[in-house]
This record gives C-alpha cells, sequence and structure tokens, in this order.
C-alpha cells in the first residue's frame, strides 16, 4: 500500500515523454509553456532582425539607386505634378508657347520672304515719288507724254501688286500683317498645314481636359464662397440655394463679359456693342472673324504683344468660367431629373 501511494506521489516520475526526467504534470506543462515563450520570443527577435536588416538594405537601395531608376522615378514625379490641376495649367500654356515658336519657325520664313520680295508699301511710295517728280520736272507740259509716262509707272506698280497677291499677300502693310487668330493668319505652307492638324488633335483634349479641371475647381469655389458670403441666407430649401447659385454664376460671367467689352472697347477704339460682340463670339467659340483685335493698337511693339497676351489670357479664363457655369448647370438639371423621376414613381405608385 505505501510503494502504491508512493509510486503515485507528486514526487514520483510520470510515464511518457517526461519519464526518466523525474518532472511532476504542472512541471511539465510549465516548463513546456514555457519553451513556447522562448520560442516565440526568438521567432520575433529573429522577424525584427531580419525587418530591421531589409529597411537597412531599403535605405542603401534607395542612396546608391541606378541612374535608370532615379530617372524612372523623376519622371514618374513629373506625370503626376503634370496631371495635376497646376500642372494642367502650366501645361496648356507651354503648350501655346511651344506651338507659337513652332508656327513662328515654319511660317515665319515664308512670311518673310513674301514681304521681302514683294515690299508693296515701299513700292507704292515710290511710284507716289516717282510721279511727283515726272510732274515738277517738266519744262515743256505735254499731256500725251505725260500721261504715256504715268502709264509705265502704273503699270510696272501693278505688276509688284498682282506678283505680291498670287504669292498670297493679304493687301495689309508690314506691321498689320502680324495680327493673328479669327482666320486673317493661317498657314501658307504644306508643312504649317501638317503641323496644324497635329497640333490641333493634341490640343483639343489637353484644352477640354483644362476646361474639365477647372471648371471644377472654380464650380466648387464659387459654391464656398456662395454658402459663406450667404451663410445667413442659405437657411432655406435647398432647392433655391441651387437655382441661386446657377443665377449668381450667370451674373458672374454677364460681368465677365461687359468688363472685357469696356477694356477692348477702351483699348481697340470700338464701341460697347462691338466690345460684347467680340467678347461673346469669342468665348462661344464661333470666331466670325469680323471684328478682330490689333486693328487700333499697332503704333508700338510693346503695347502690340500685351494686347494679344491680355487677349489670350481673358479667352483662357473666359472659358474657365462658362466651364464652371455649366457644371452648376448640370447639376440643376440632374437635381430636377431626379426630382422629376421621384414625381413619377410617386404618381405610379398611387395610381396602383
Amino acid at each position: 500500500m505505501m510503494d502504491e501511494e508512493t509510486k503515485w506521489s507528486t514526487n514520483a516520475p510520470i510515464p511518457g515523454g517526461d519519464r526518466g526526467r523525474g518532472l511532476t504534470p504542472n512541471a511539465s506543462w510549465s516548463s513546456q509553456r514555457n519553451s513556447s515563450v522562448r520560442r516565440q520570443q526568438r521567432s520575433s527577435s529573429r522577424s525584427r532582425r531580419s525587418e530591421l536588416r531589409e529597411s537597412v538594405i531599403r535605405r542603401k537601395r534607395k542612396r546608391h539607386k541606378p541612374l535608370g531608376e532615379k530617372i524612372g522615378d523623376w519622371f514618374r514625379a513629373f506625370l503626376a505634378f503634370l496631371f495635376s490641376n497646376v500642372g494642367i495649367v502650366c501645361l496648356v500654356v507651354g503648350y501655346t508657347i511651344a506651338g507659337a515658336f513652332i508656327f513662328e519657325a515654319i511660317e515665319g520664313s515664308h512670311n518673310r520672304k513674301i514681304g521681302n520680295g514683294y515690299d508693296v508699301p515701299s513700292s507704292r511710295n515710290q511710284t507716289a515719288l516717282h510721279l511727283w517728280k515726272l510732274t515738277t520736272k517738266e519744262n515743256i507740259f505735254s499731256e500725251k507724254l505725260w500721261k504715256s509716262k504715268v502709264d509705265t509707272i502704273l503699270k510696272s506698280y501693278q505688276d509688284i501688286v498682282v506678283d505680291a497677291v498670287k504669292n498670297e499677300w493679304d493687301g495689309s502693310d508690314s506691321m498689320e500683317n502680324r495680327k493673328w487668330s479669327y482666320g486673317n493668319t493661317c498657314p501658307r505652307t504644306m508643312w504649317g498645314k501638317v503641323i496644324t492638324i497635329g497640333y490641333a488633335i493634341a490640343g483639343m483634349p489637353l484644352f477640354l481636359l483644362y476646361l474639365s479641371n477647372i471648371g471644377d475647381i472654380l464650380a466648387k469655389s464659387f459654391k464656398w464662397s456662395y454658402a459663406r458670403c450667404c451663410l445667413c441666407r442659405c437657411r432655406k430649401r435647398p432647392r433655391e440655394s441651387r437655382d441661386r447659385r446657377v443665377t449668381g454664376s450667370k451674373r458672374s460671367l454677364g460681368q465677365y463679359i461687359c468688363g472685357g467689352a469696356f477694356l477692348f472697347s477702351e483699348w481697340e477704339d470700338w464701341n460697347f456693342l462691338d466690345g460684347s460682340y467680340f467678347c461673346f463670339i469669342s468665348l462661344s467659340t464661333i470666331g466670325f472673324g469680323d471684328i478682330v483685335p490689333g486693328d487700333k493698337i499697332y503704333s508700338s511693339d510693346g503695347v502690340f504683344d500685351l494686347s494679344f497676351i491680355f487677349c489670350s489670357m481673358y479667352l483662357m479664363l473666359g472659358m474657365a468660367l462658362i466651364a464652371m457655369c455649366f457644371n452648376l448647370m448640370q447639376e440643376e438639371v440632374i437635381a430636377k431629373i431626379r426630382s422629376l423621376t421621384r414625381s413619377v414613381k410617386h404618381v405610379l405608385r398611387c395610381d396602383r
């Protein structure tokens, strides 16, 4: 009996895996738990060391990247910047300036060749001077002889004008020949026409992307400004708030057109109606070409170039304002369609 109790006492070893090691069941469980904890600690320390090693390797790779990878990273960052809002504006401006240099290089030589080969204004002045000398130097005036010499001089001037017109001279003087836009300046050479097609194909999506992004930004800014400025009045129904926003955007566009009409009427010596007509036709992309900027201000090159820069910036900002109005009106139309759909569903539900 004593031997049995001694056999199964707490100090006696248990059969199985712990036989021969002198461990009790509680001591065996505690030992296993401690060993598992130690294994977890070792594995976690190994994982931390491996992560630290990988982070060090990544840092070294970043510091010592090959030139090709660095160029690829810079190129990806540059593309991300270009397709941001600021990047798109810079891209449109740069695309416009690049097009100006391209067409100047292609068409400028042709225009200079026409201007140098057929200097019609100078020929006109020389013809008038010859006629004056012919009239004043005749001691004995003979009408028949005078008419014969005048016909010869005028025939020579007429040949110069006809040759210039055949070679695409537009009848304007050298300074006025610098006018652009609305069809009064167009490509004359074969390469100019080919480049115009490619330039327009690449530029139209870019400009539409510019209008979409800038119009969305201006629409959100207008809604935020309207909510801030008219916060006390915005307690009304959302539909009235949307109507007021659309009306306010239309009013802003009308003021923008009137402001441009006033500036162009003062700058170009137009009346207010002609200025308003030019601004509306230009912003609506109709562009008949019957009224163009640059007819009046040709006395100074600086003022001449400044007027066209101002006209370009005015049209770009005006197109963005039109896109903003379209964005707000689109929201209003969508809201009305949803309201109409709900009303129709309610009527159909009542009929059932």
